[in-house]
């Protein structure tokens, strides 16, 4: 790193090191990248969270007012929501941030004033209940 201000970069080494960027501690970062590739593992993590956000998208998908502008092809979800459906989401619970969009082309039609388009994403790490809880709020989220 170059910084043009000495005194702002005086505690870089200190924050390195906090950080675990230092090579003593590349073992411990090998160790962890030996179990997540051994087996496979990573793929099960990873299919693991691709099917949450297809069961995700599907159950949105039923829901009136919610549209889907792209498919489901990872562990991300792209919906735009009714903004009722938004701060129920929100009111229970659900942390994401609304999507900016640029261009969706002459095959979509972009989210109106009454409308957010939100990025929801997946992890191995989400839970079935998880799903079905945001999926419940949605439903009944827009009444």
């Amino acid at each position: 790193m170059i910084f043009f201000d000495s005194p702002r970069g005086a505690g870089l080494p200190y924050q390195r090191k906090r950080g675990g960027h230092t090579l003593s501690k590349a073992r411990f970062l090998g160790a962890q990248m030996a179990a997540y590739l051994e087996n496979g593992h990573w793929l099960d993590l990873a299919a693991r969270a691709n099917g949450h956000a297809t069961r995700l998208a599907q159950g949105l998908r039923k829901i009136p007012g919610v549209r889907m502008p792209w498919p489901c092809e990872a562990n991300e979800v792209f919906a735009i929501l009714p903004r009722a459906i938004d701060a129920a989401l929100r009111a229970g619970g659900a942390i994401y941030y609304p999507w900016n969009f640029r261009d969706f082309g002459s095959d979509y039609e972009p989210p109106v004033q009454d409308e957010v388009f939100a990025r929801l994403v997946t992890s191995f790490a989400t839970k079935p209940s998880d799903v079905d809880h945001m999926l419940a709020i949605a439903a009944t989220g827009g009444t």
